[in-house]
């Protein structure tokens, strides 16, 4: 995924990007049972040491759809049914 948008790999094993290039950068989207969840270049966080994606370090087995998705769409977890609803934030 982060070679896919542009990233490479900084000596910390971060996955890094250019952050003139941000508003250039792909929208991501995910597939989640059958409905497209898309998300802007909202994935890039910037800090005093450059800009950064927020999808973690290849080769991972784990995926968690944290801060970088939740953040674009408002989520309801129903944890007696077991569901999770989401519509897109304004």
């Amino acid at each position: 995924m982060n070679s896919w948008v542009g990233a490479s790999t900084n000596q910390y094993g971060e996955a890094t990007v250019n952050c003139q290039n941000i508003q250039s950068m792909p929208e991501v989207t995910f597939t989640l049972n059958g409905n497209a969840f898309t998300i802007p270049a909202s994935y890039v966080s910037q800090s005093s040491y450059g800009c950064s994606t927020g999808f973690g370090q290849s080769g991972q087995q784990l995926w968690i759809l944290g801060d970088v998705f939740i953040r674009q769409y408002y989520a309801i977890f129903d944890s007696s049914s077991q569901l999770i609803g989401l519509a897109k934030s304004v």
